[in-house]
């Protein structure tokens, strides 16, 4: 591939203003990606990330994603238990959790569990088989873990 740069050619300044542009902006995006991503010491300067920075940076980002799958299986779960029993909604709600529930972190077993417990509870209230009350204790405790 050729670039040809002779001066008196103004197809060639377009081209090149295009390129520097395009340049500017990954620069500038670049820089604002690095700017949130790199690590400060204690005295709040910035530092070279490690591996073990990195494996915590994406260990949080898989957590962050988890919990906000379980907040909107609970906010669900919830609302299901402000409607009248329905076992079949019910039923298909309680598998979409558990299927949510299925696999996570070690540090969202405690959430992903009360969430499932939550979803079996209105299950069971939905089918006659427990009170309202202890439906809406399970739905709380999940929500209170969640938070």
């Amino acid at each position: 591939m050729e670039i040809d740069l002779e001066f008196g050619d103004e197809n060639n300044w377009v081209g090149i203003t295009a390129i520097v542009l395009l340049v500017m902006i990954a620069l500038v995006g670049l820089a604002s990606i690095g700017e949130r991503m790199t690590p400060v010491d204690e005295l709040g300067q910035p530092r070279v990330m490690n591996a073990d920075d990195w494996r915590v940076h994406e260990a949080t980002r898989a957590y962050n994603e988890e919990i906000s799958v379980l907040r909107d299986d609970i906010r669900e779960v919830s609302l299901l238990l402000q409607k009248s029993p329905n076992p079949i909604a019910a039923q298909i709600l309680y598998e979409r959790v558990a299927g949510h529930a299925n696999n996570g972190q070690s540090t969202t077993q405690i959430a992903r569990q009360l969430t499932v417990t939550a979803a079996e509870s209105v299950l069971a209230w939905s089918n006659g088989l427990v009170d309202r009350a202890s439906a809406m204790n399970a739905v709380n405790e999940a929500i209170e873990v969640l938070k």
